[in-house]
């Protein structure tokens, strides 16, 4: 008897706890990217952040850059940026308190995105800045002036020097989805008195559009009948303008940000409609499946969207499916609209038909009900056997 209350308990515990304990959409790997981790010399770093060492990175994603420093005055400030050389662009800035003594410096790029793209087709740059120290006092960078990293040049402002800086950084490759199409050839426009008309701005950056596709109206995408035929529309990443964020419960939060690009994977060449309020973006998976939409997120009003997605072939169609919820405000908008799009009491999401609730539900009438017979015949027994004690 004892033997099977246990296992009913350890079942249940099990099955709660797999329901219940957060997931997220997709796990990324932090791994070591790019690295140059010899050297004893050491460089002051002074304010104006001219000390920088150039890399070219392997993953498209960073999470997190480690220097190693010398403190020799305790609880100095330093700044870390990183630059992509090949557009001139700061990608990410952050400071700290460093420790003292000799030792690495961890800048967590994270925060609460998952990482910063970067463009492995160009250099970026690791910049090294600190307050200014009158006499010995300053930190200093640590280099190796005799064992060079073959993939940058340790640098004062443009000026390549022997050597190299100390550095490691960590990051994860991300399928940014499709490429972005080419350009179309440029038009011999006639002769015209009118001044010429500036260029749109163009992508600078490999796979990452920053330019919002064309919305079409939602009425105007016919959304077909699910058929077995057609795989539905997965979710790979959500990029707010440089950075990669997560998919936390399946809500996306948001203030006024620029853009947002979607990716995710289907069936090659099925074309894929992503509905956002009352528009809809298409795109059509490329031979390996991927596909993305970008669109403008300052362009919609404060509140709760529904991203749904639909993949479809000719005449037929996917499930239609919900990618993530986007809540787009302030921060006291935002807190109202979880409160009130995540009501988390037994009743409602039984009635709602959550899966999860309704087996945890289930299992534990089943339990319980299975618990009480197991009660009632271990008490039958023992009144049994008092009975056969007193008869004897």
């Amino acid at each position: 008897m004892k033997k099977y209350i246990i296992f009913f308990f350890t079942l249940c515990i099990s099955t709660l706890l797999a329901f219940i304990l957060p997931t997220k959409a997709e796990a990324y790997e932090e791994v070591l990217d790019q690295s140059q981790t010899t050297g004893g010399a050491c460089l002051t770093a002074y304010s104006g952040y001219n000390l920088n060492q150039t890399f070219i990175p392997v993953k498209n994603i960073i999470t997190r850059i480690d220097v190693k420093m010398k403190n020799r005055v305790g609880g100095s400030n330093i700044i870390l940026i990183l630059k992509d050389e090949g557009t001139g662009q700061i990608v990410v800035q952050t400071n700290q308190r460093m420790d003292d003594g000799d030792g690495w410096e961890s800048f967590n790029l994270v925060g609460d995105a998952l990482g910063y793209m970067l463009d492995t087709d160009h250099q970026h740059s690791i910049w090294i800045g600190t307050g200014y120290y009158s006499g010995d006092t300053p930190p200093c960078w640590l280099y190796s002036s005799s064992d060079a990293y073959g993939n940058g040049s340790r640098r004062k402002g443009s000026t390549d020097y022997s050597g190299d800086f100390t550095f490691i950084t960590y990051g994860y490759d991300v399928d940014m989805g499709r490429d972005n199409p080419e350009p179309p050839p440029p038009q011999e426009d006639p002769p015209s008195e009118e001044p010429a008309q500036e260029d749109p701005p163009q992508d600078d950056q490999p796979g990452v559009s920053i330019i919002p596709d064309e919305a079409q109206e939602k009425e105007d995408v016919e959304i077909l009948e699910a058929s077995e035929d057609i795989n539905e529309p997965t979710l790979q990443s959500v990029i707010i303008d440089n950075s990669i964020v997560e998919v936390e419960e399946g809500i996306v939060l948001v203030e006024d940000e620029e853009t947002m690009k979607i990716t995710g994977t289907t069936d090659p060449g099925d074309t894929v409609a992503v509905f956002i309020g009352e528009n809809a973006y298409t795109a059509i998976a490329d031979e390996d499946g991927n596909w993305y939409v970008v669109f403008s997120i300052s362009e919609l009003e404060d509140g709760t969207y529904d991203i749904d997605a639909q993949s479809t072939n000719g005449e037929l169609g996917s499930a239609k499916i919900n990618l993530f919820t986007l809540i787009k405000g302030s921060q006291d908008v935002v807190s109202n609209e979880i409160e009130e799009d995540t009501n988390t009491g037994l009743w409602y999401n039984i009635t709602e038909g959550d899966l999860r609730w309704v087996s945890i539900t289930v299992l534990f009438l089943l339990g319980s009900i299975l618990l009480i017979i197991l009660l009632k015949r271990k008490k039958k027994e023992e009144e049994e056997k008092g009975t056969d004690a007193r008869n004897k």
